[in-house]
């Protein structure tokens, strides 16, 4: 284990050490806690960022591709096939040819 210093006000040391004693613990090991807690939270944050930037980059449309396609665009909700059936459709298509 390695020993770290770190710089704080006197009044916030005071009042978390009595803390940590109200708690039954010390306030090295309340610093260990919050340090494993921190690390953790910043490791989901990190995958939940990239997470989010492979999302854009996939429902991105292309350079001078449109939002909506015209085919779609023009034809009445009612009529359209719903975007994830047609998904699911081709998807399955693919893994057939795969499996060929």
């Amino acid at each position: 284990m390695q020993n770290i210093t770190f710089s704080a006000q006197e009044e916030l040391i005071t009042q978390a050490r009595n803390l940590a004693r109200a708690r039954g613990t010390t306030l090295n090991v309340e610093f260990r806690a919050w340090l494993s807690d921190f690390v953790s939270q910043q490791g989901q944050d990190i995958k939940q960022t990239r997470l989010r930037s492979l999302l854009d980059d996939i429902t991105t449309p292309a350079a001078g591709q449109r939002m909506v396609p015209l085919d779609v665009q023009f034809t009445p909700p009612h009529l359209r096939v719903p975007a994830r059936e047609a998904f699911n459709e081709r998807e399955q298509r693919m893994l057939d040819r795969l499996n060929k």
